[in-house]
């Protein structure tokens, strides 16, 4: 689910607005993207994260009636606003954060970010096909995979309606423990550092990649192209 976090409207914004029509013209747009940021999953991808996850732990973007369909463990709504509170550390995490502009990219920042202090082991992200972006990029980079969508998926409304004003086609990332290592591993560790305990873990957590993959592939190879990023 992705929730209208933000839409901060100064006095000055409204002092350039002369006359009630065009005050009406300016409440409108407000209120029409307020509706395109309450836009829920729909529940046959949900189904799909499912899946892959096999539980979701966390939502870091979600609400009372998008976690009917979600049903996360943990979510966090608009009010508790998740770019400004704490993270509970768990095992998986599903987000469809809030697209607007210069938003996303905060969430997308802090989901990373919370992914590399293993915050999560493995996650699903799902944001607009918008490759040109840094956040998209950022994304692609750090996921082990990641579909694109062959279709432009009608997200639930408020009102428990799907929408057909989707204008984009949509990008399902994979985030997975081992890839993170794999991707922001340092110097600091040193060979002698490599106890047994450390490489069956390091073991564990290849195999729960692998296997995440696999679900990953078998899940969401239906609704588009499965690709990875190569750096």
């Amino acid at each position: 689910m992705r929730s209208a976090y933000t839409l901060r409207i100064s006095l000055m914004d409204w002092q350039t607005y002369n006359g009630d029509s065009q005050m009406k013209i300016h409440t409108a747009q407000m209120t029409n993207s307020l509706e395109r940021e309450e836009w829920y999953t729909p529940a046959q991808y949900i189904h799909a994260v499912k899946s892959v996850l096999l539980n979701i732990d966390l939502d870091p973007c979600s609400c009372a009636f998008a976690n009917e369909t979600v049903q996360a463990g943990i979510y966090i709504n608009r009010e508790e606003n998740a770019l400004l509170s704490s993270w509970p550390i768990v095992q998986t995490l599903y987000a469809n954060p809030p697209y607007s502009a210069g938003v996303i990219a905060k969430f997308v920042e802090r989901i990373l970010d919370h992914h590399l202090t293993k915050g999560f082991q493995t996650g699903i992200v799902l944001i607009n096909n918008v490759s040109d972006t840094k956040y998209w990029q950022q994304l692609a980079k750090a996921s082990s995979l990641f579909c694109n969508t062959d279709h432009r998926i009608c997200f639930v409304d408020s009102n428990g309606f799907q929408s057909k004003s989707n204008t984009r086609g949509q990008t399902i990332f994979l985030l997975t423990a081992q890839h993170s290592t794999a991707q922001h591993s340092t110097a600091q560790h040193s060979t002698a550092q490599h106890s047994t305990a450390q490489h069956s873990t390091a073991q564990h957590s290849t195999a729960q990649h692998s296997t995440a993959q696999h679900r990953f592939i078998s899940s969401f190879r239906k609704y588009g192209v499965i690709a990875k990023a190569i750096i």
